[in-house]
């Protein structure tokens, strides 16, 4: 969504980030951090992204944005975490925004970000992305429902049964969560039968 496009950016200096000063420069439109991108050789990407993660300031990313939700460091680390997965920016991010005291709401842009996903996309992996985030939040109620879509998008949608079982046990429905088990049971005995022919 191109309301989301702001949490991309990371650094509102790129002039600070140009370790040679003295290469060539395009007066045209002074494309520096293009120029400082062209030049890296394979010794030259580590330590440009040094100098990218050194330069991380969530209080500078928020000065720059026009329209600043309440939950914003929380959001921003969602999508870094959704974006760049388990890179040594993400790492870097989180580390800088572990002193804040970022809790649910976390869990809670996760889990907004999420539903816009599977809303848009309409992909099973996007609705169990979702229900899983409700799950991580003890909504059980709505992640069963959640769950319960996947299934009828796909009977043999990937680990849908087990978290079944968590929230049917978490709910105190016990028999449901044996009968959620039993049809995980049978589903991955369906599989190993598969792969063995």
């Amino acid at each position: 969504m191109s309301e989301w496009l702001p949490y991309h950016l990371m650094n509102t200096d790129v002039f600070a980030l140009i370790g040679n000063k003295k290469g060539s420069v395009n007066t045209a439109d002074y494309p520096a951090l293009e120029f400082e991108m062209s030049r890296l050789q394979s010794g030259g990407v580590p330590e440009f992204k040094s100098r990218l993660r050194k330069s991380f300031d969530i209080a500078r990313i928020r000065e720059a944005m026009v329209c600043v939700p309440s939950v914003f460091s929380a959001d921003y680390l969602a999508q870094v975490d959704e974006h760049l997965g388990s890179s040594s920016i993400t790492r870097r991010w989180k580390a800088l925004m572990k002193m804040q005291d970022l809790g649910d709401k976390k869990n809670e842009a996760e889990l907004y970000y999420r539903k816009i996903k599977m809303n848009v996309l309409k992909r099973v992996n996007d609705i169990h992305a979702y229900g899983y985030q409700l799950l991580k939040l003890k909504r059980y109620d709505e992640a069963v429902d959640v769950f319960h879509a996947v299934l009828e998008k796909d009977a043999n949608s990937d680990n849908v049964y087990y978290n079944l079982v968590v929230c049917y046990e978490a709910l105190g429905y016990y028999n449901k969560a044996l009968k959620a088990f039993y049809m995980k049971w049978i589903l991955t005995r369906k599989m190993l039968m598969c792969a063995i022919e």
